[in-house]
């Protein structure tokens, strides 16, 4: 694969190309196998799974969860992500739902793909009950989904029965999608559809009900991101427990099997989780769940995990690979000797006492790739490339910030 797009995108310090998602995720092969893992989990037997990976900014949380969704996505999982704008409302019920079907997206396709799904869902219920449905009323057609997809019971199946008579007698459904889209729509406007039920009274059967229909439609399943959850510590104490009971719940349902097809990825920081006073401790019955998970011996079946920042070894492996990328991208070669005066300033201008990184991996990465672009042109220029673009970078007490 040409990498001249993501050389390019961190010249300009940009978001690279979703292909090259994982590139330089370096430090994290255990974190990544478990994410390629767990996906292949939920395609397989079709239960629920739940990770949540806990550190500072920078560590690489936000890359991790884009390397979850490019691995997801690659296998026709639908995804959808929520960060801190998702949130406000996140104690109510309905609000919870409304941001995972607005944030709802399918690899390769541009926008929110739920309209096509149903629209696509009611050629083939039309096709499979072709002699049948033209007999089924609008009543019926709930208890026809339940008994022919194994829909359950419930609020969902109502929607998709209220789509698919309207869709089948051609009969408006903007409404409808408005509404599945994460949109709020007047309740009447719904009843007048033969819509009796919604989301904040069972969304969670709405969500159940929404991933059968996926798998119907053999779709593996859903990708849930839930990023930056440090962010529910600024809501009000009585807003902030009812957001952390929805958080119990997502685990109570998903891992006690209630509702399957779904891999769940929390991201947060470890001061929000051990927080007594606003974070996840402050909430008993879900940190009584996870707390367990937390200690120094991680396992492959740890729900929880703790990143750890990157080390002067992980450093000397970055820049190892992106001199290899460089070369074989522009058929330029490198000395041992200029390899090793690149590393050896950055291991002395980067690390700490500790021998972590002192700079953001981005900061990193855009250094050894600017040496690299001048040592090319002007290989008797090394020294004064080393020291030119080392003077651009800062450190900082926090340096971590995510990689792209």
């Amino acid at each position: 694969m040409d990498q001249r797009p993501m050389l390019e995108a961190i010249r300009v310090g940009v978001a690279i190309p979703e292909e090259y998602i994982g590139t330089l995720i370096v430090g994290r092969k255990m974190e990544k196998k478990l994410i390629e893992d767990d996906v292949d989990y939920v395609l397989t037997y079709g239960r629920s799974k739940v990770r949540i990976f806990l550190g500072a900014y920078g560590y690489g949380k936000t890359t991790l969860a884009k390397y979850a969704i490019k691995v997801a996505g690659e296998k026709a999982f639908l995804y959808s992500s929520l960060s801190e704008k998702d949130y406000k409302g996140f104690y109510k019920q309905d609000e919870l739902f409304r941001s995972i079907m607005k944030n709802l997206r399918y690899h390769g396709y541009d926008g929110n793909p739920v309209g096509i799904l149903l629209d696509n869902w009611v050629v083939e219920t039309k096709e499979r009950g072709q002699h049948t449905l033209e007999y089924i009323s609008r009543e019926q057609l709930p208890s026809y989904l339940t008994r022919d997809q194994k829909m359950p019971a419930g609020f969902f199946t109502d929607f998709s029965a209220a789509y698919l008579f309207n869709s089948l007698n051609k009969l408006d459904t903007r409404d409808l999608i408005s509404y599945i889209q994460g949109d709020k729509i007047d309740k009447r406007a719904l009843r007048r559809h033969g819509i009796n039920h919604f989301l904040e009274d069972d969304g969670w059967n709405f969500l159940k009900g929404f991933v059968s229909l996926i798998k119907n439609m053999k779709f593996p399943g859903l990708l849930l991101i839930m990023d930056e959850l440090e962010n529910l510590r600024s809501n009000r104490r009585d807003l902030r427990d009812k957001t952390y009971n929805q958080l119990r719940e997502i685990l109570d349902r998903l891992l006690g099997g209630d509702i399957n097809g779904i891999h769940c990825i929390w991201l947060g920081t470890m001061d929000w989780f051990e927080d007594q006073v606003a974070g996840v401790k402050s909430y008993t019955a879900l940190y009584e769940r996870i707390r367990r998970e937390i200690n120094e011996f991680q396992t492959r079946e740890s729900v929880v995990l703790q990143l750890t920042p990157m080390v002067r070894k992980e450093l000397e492996e970055l820049v190892d690979l992106l001199i290899k990328i460089y070369r074989e991208t522009y058929s330029t070669d490198f000395s041992q000797e200029e390899r090793n005066a690149i590393l050896k300033e950055a291991l002395e201008r980067f690390t700490n006492l500790n021998n972590e990184i002192s700079v953001s991996p981005r900061q990193l990465i855009k250094w050894v790739v600017d040496v690299l672009d001048i040592t090319k042109e002007k290989p008797e220029d090394l020294s004064l490339a080393i020291r030119s673009v080392a003077e651009r970078v800062v450190k900082t007490d926090n340096p971590y910030e995510d990689l792209f």
